[in-house]
């Protein structure tokens, strides 16, 4: 962020931050890869230890130590170099809050390129990747999806805690599944539930595991279909729409709201799972979201309640919901067919 107060050395100060940022996440990136984080896991080493024990060259390895001692992720104690709290915390793989692999998505393949590039996206009016975020069997998806199981887990539990009663829902049809982690824990939750999760064929071998993990395998079908393609069920009791919205244009979107209103039963409800926009457009994190939406979708973007309700309505629901939990970092709307409220304020 640009320091918009203080002197102009401190300005200037911000705005070399932002140029060398890229650095920072390069070398993040390379501590996962390299397993830095895991050599310190035991205790503090010198750079001579550290390097022999991972095979790295010496000179290398303490550029890069002092690099990730600069950004805050190591510190230095009697020539010895130790994890701080944020790195033991969340960079020692097998341990429950471990964002390594993440880490290796969101900074690897295709967006480390792409995001040099962006100048000619936005020239573009779109991605000027050939393999975009929608091409069919995009690989990327497979660690995406791999990476964020366990955090969208812990999500889909609130969201079913939240929307619970206005359920039951025992037919669901999951679209764009991902991992399966949220048509799978509502699967979960009642023992009658079945689940139809849709996604491309590799991308579903971890929906698979995730339902083999909640113990509903056997009341799961998984679909390896396009979901702009694939003719839904009919008579379904909810439809999930997760984190896809967004990489569709406002057309698409309108298309996909009607297929889901008649794949649902009278009583039946559309759950869209994304991050909304403010109106004013304002809200850092959303924009950040957009600007990694506009790197590698066509005509994608994060759209405000305003469209969303607009889009909704024109596809025939009359009962529309907006939820914000504090502990889920999208928000999520649970549509209808029975009856129209006031439009919710995001």
């Amino acid at each position: 962020m640009i320091c918009e107060t203080g002197s102009a050395s401190a300005q200037l100060d911000s705005l070399l931050r932002i140029a060398n940022a890229y650095r920072a996440t390069a070398a993040l990136k390379a501590g996962v890869e390299l397993r830095i984080f895991e050599g310190l896991a035991e205790g503090g080493k010198d750079v001579k230890t550290l390097a022999d024990s991972l095979s790295l060259p010496y000179r290398s390895t303490r550029v890069l130590l002092a690099a990730l001692a600069a950004y805050g992720l190591l510190r230095r104690d009697q020539g010895k170099f130790i994890l701080t709290e944020a790195a033991e915390t969340y960079l020692i793989p097998g341990r429950e809050e471990y964002i390594g692999d993440v880490v290796m998505v969101l900074a690897g393949e295709p967006l480390w390129s792409v995001t040099g590039r962006l100048a000619e996206v936005v020239r573009k009016d779109g991605t000027v990747l050939s393999t975009a975020a929608m091409t069919p069997d995009n690989p990327y998806w497979i660690g995406y999806n791999r990476a964020r199981k366990r955090p969208l887990l812990v999500q889909a539990e609130t969201v079913y805690e939240t929307i619970r009663d206005e359920g039951p829902y025992r037919r669901i049809l999951d679209l764009a599944c991902g991992c399966g982690a949220l048509g799978l824990t509502f699967a979960a939750k009642d023992p009658e539930a079945t689940v139809i999760c849709e996604d491309w064929g590799p991308v579903l071998e971890t929906a698979k595991e995730v339902a083999s993990e909640l113990g509903v395998l056997s009341r799961a079908v998984f679909v390896p279909e396009s979901i702009l393609e694939m003719d839904f069920p009919e008579n379904q009791d909810l439809v999930i729409l997760g984190n896809i919205c967004h990489f569709l244009s406002e057309a698409q979107c309108l298309a996909l709201f009607k297929r889901c209103y008649k794949a649902l039963a009278s009583n039946g409800k559309l759950l869209v799972f994304d991050m909304i926009a403010d109106e004013e457009r304002a809200n850092a994190q959303h924009n950040l979201m957009a600007l990694s939406v506009l790197l590698q979708s066509p005509r994608g973007d994060v759209y405000t309640m305003d469209q969303y309700w607009e889009l909704i309505l024109n596809a025939g629901f009359r009962d529309i919901n907006l939820y914000m939990p504090e502990t889920v970092p999208s928000e999520y709307l649970l549509a209808g067919k029975q009856k129209l409220r006031g439009k919710p304020q995001a």
